[in-house]
């Protein structure tokens, strides 16, 4: 298995205001996040990062605060965007890039993707890059060509973290079956032996001991199970007695 950390990644997309976000980071603080070897991740929406990294710095608290996108420009006239120069300074330490949701609902893709990990890097943030095949693709046997070829712009050496997201699993309450994770897995690990990779697409309570049977991940994005502070504490326990 590659040496790396665990990590568990909260992605909270557009389901929490400031003030939810403070009640839950001080509900999560009545259990014990400890700087074990599995690094927890919030990734909170862009106007609620500030009052997070205030949170966690008073609190001394290991959770690591993560932009759920970035631009594909540094600056200038883009109204509405904000730039990986401008997340690093609110604290984030990472950033998604290519989630299906910014790909599907709004027309992100190739090369403004890797423009976004490239400006990341630039930054000194870490992308959290996501990729992940539809059900007809899966459903047709064709997920590891669709996979190659998203994949393919990427360098193995690069120094980020990936985010298998089959879009079909998102938010419907199913996973793939442990042999098609399992080759899905291996082929992903054949281009990219020894970079941190986590699994996204419905992850929660009930089926997190079956995924982390697949010992060759390094984790989980996880979107709805996030959002309650005993749900996601229980996956971070979870991860910690493997």
């Amino acid at each position: 298995m590659p040496n790396h950390k665990h990590f568990l990644v909260a992605n909270w997309k557009m389901a929490m205001t400031t003030h939810q976000a403070l009640d839950f980071m001080k509900m999560l603080s009545v259990q014990e996040i400890t700087d074990s070897r599995t690094q927890v991740i919030i990734a909170p929406s862009f106007v609620t990062l500030p009052a997070l990294h205030q949170w966690i710095t008073q609190h001394s608290t290991p959770i690591a605060l993560c932009a759920q996108n970035s631009a594909a420009m540094q600056s200038g006239a883009y109204t509405g965007e904000v730039s990986a120069v401008m997340l690093k300074e609110t604290g984030c330490d990472y950033v998604i890039i290519g989630h299906s949701e910014r790909r599907i609902l709004f027309g992100e893709r190739e090369p403004d993707l890797s423009t976004k990990v490239e400006l990341a890097f630039q930054a000194g943030l870490t992308p959290i890059f996501c990729f992940g095949e539809s059900r007809d693709i899966y459903e047709s046997g064709k997920t590891n060509d669709f996979l190659r070829k998203q994949l393919a712009p990427y360098s193995a050496k690069l120094p980020f973290i990936l985010a298998y997201e089959p879009i079909w699993s998102i938010g419907t309450g199913f996973i793939p079956t442990y042999d098609d994770l399992a080759r899905t897995v291996g082929f992903i690990r054949s281009l990219f032996p020894d970079t941190a990779l986590l699994y996204g697409g419905s992850v929660n309570g009930s089926n997190i001991d079956s995924l982390l049977q697949h010992t060759t991940m390094n984790g989980f994005l996880v979107g709805g199970a996030s959002l309650k502070p005993d749900v996601f504490y229980s996956l971070y326990q979870a991860m910690n007695q493997r």
